[in-house]
């Protein structure tokens, strides 16, 4: 049954932790807080460019790269399986190839094609079964065990809301998150977003350092505050400025998160850099450059955005380019050498033509 556009999901009135972060003398090195490196070379002549997200599921490795609009599948070795559906106008094809996830209930996968507009269904081995279109063109969605959905929209829809929650054909049936009326809201690639990535579905407005765990009820999760270079909540709307503004004398959120059980990987924006860090659950407390860990750290510059979790692990990628940070230096060939021997001797032989590499490491938080 239909919904009108003024039916929301409810919103939990928890208050958000904060995590604030905070410039300390402090110099901590993440070699100390990660364990249990190890390394996948996927096999396959098939060009990989970029990793952005890996699911596992059944012990396989579901591998998306979004430049080549390619989702590829590697068994636990590393042997390419399987590649589902192409690039195409014809059935069980896609312009282009942007989020997935699994059903895991009903052991079939969700494509979604940004240009196009459509979520794709698969069964597990890569059958087509059928499509439909999302009106509105979302940037990102999620899969809920119900089968419904939920896509966040930047497009400036009638409804002036930026998510709704659909059936499992597309048709909306709740909105969320209202932005006023007049509101040039944008797409970014940086701000804002709704994402599937680790163990939970997360959520923030553009512009917001503000987390949401996004479910049935929506709750307000994590509150990061950067000190007097936050990007203020009350000026979330405030696109125009934010974008035409001096980017470089603020900091926010980015929107790429993901989580284990444990610990939460984010990304954020110090003024003119790009930075990261681990926040630990059960403590409150967190490792995050410049704040508290050194912004040199090799294994820091080495492991990148995780884009995946297996259990309690975050999965990244290794290319070429980072590879070059051991290769071209002898100090960091020594240093790895010295304090992370199985990472080195699982790295050494990369080679330029390569894929990309997957790394499996869990960060845990010193006693």
């Amino acid at each position: 049954m239909g919904c009108s556009s003024t039916e929301k999901p409810k919103i939990s009135s928890q208050k958000p932790k904060t995590i604030q972060l905070k410039n300390t003398s402090t110099k901590l090195s993440l070699n100390d807080f990660v364990k249990n490196i190890t390394i996948l070379k996927l096999q396959t002549d098939i060009n990989i460019v970029e990793i952005h997200k890996v699911m596992v599921f059944n012990d396989e490795f579901y591998v998306l790269d979004k430049k080549t609009s390619q989702l590829l599948v590697f068994n636990k070795e590393g042997k390419f399986i399987r590649k589902i559906g192409s690039r195409g106008h014809g059935p069980g094809e896609y312009l282009r190839l942007t989020d997935f996830t699994i059903d895991k209930k009903n052991n079939e996968l969700l494509l979604f094609s940004s240009w196009d507009s459509k979520i794709l269904k698969y069964n597990i081995k890569g059958k087509f079964i059928n499509d439909f279109k999302i009106k509105n063109y979302p940037d990102s969605f999620v899969f809920k065990p119900s089968g419904n959905f939920i896509f966040y929209t930047t497009f400036n829809n009638k409804n002036l809301y930026s998510m709704v929650y659909t059936n499992k054909k597309g048709k909306p049936i709740k909105y969320a998150f209202p932005f006023p009326k007049g509101t040039m809201m944008i797409s970014a690639d940086y701000t804002g977003g709704l994402h599937q990535q680790g163990k939970t579905n997360y959520f923030t407005e553009i512009t917001s350092s503000l987390i949401y765990k996004i479910d049935d009820v929506i709750t307000p999760k994590y509150q990061f505050d950067f000190g007097n270079s936050t990007w203020s909540e009350d000026k979330r709307f405030n696109i125009r400025d934010f974008f035409h503004g001096d980017m470089m004398k603020f900091s926010y959120l980015q929107n790429y998160y993901c989580d284990t059980e444990d610990v939460l990987a984010f990304s954020f924006m110090h003024k003119k850099f790009i930075r990261r860090g681990f926040y630990f659950k059960k403590t409150g407390n967190y490792l995050a450059v410049p704040y508290n860990m050194k912004p040199d750290d090799l294994l820091y510059r080495i492991l990148h955005l995780p884009i995946g979790i297996r259990e309690n692990e975050f999965i990244s990628s290794l290319d070429n380019e980072l590879f070059e940070i051991v290769s071209e230096s002898k100090e960091n060939s020594e240093y790895l050498k010295k304090h992370r021997p199985d990472f080195y001797n699982a790295i050494k032989n990369f080679q330029p033509e390569d894929n990309p590499y997957l790394i499996f490491y869990e960060v845990y938080e010193k006693k």
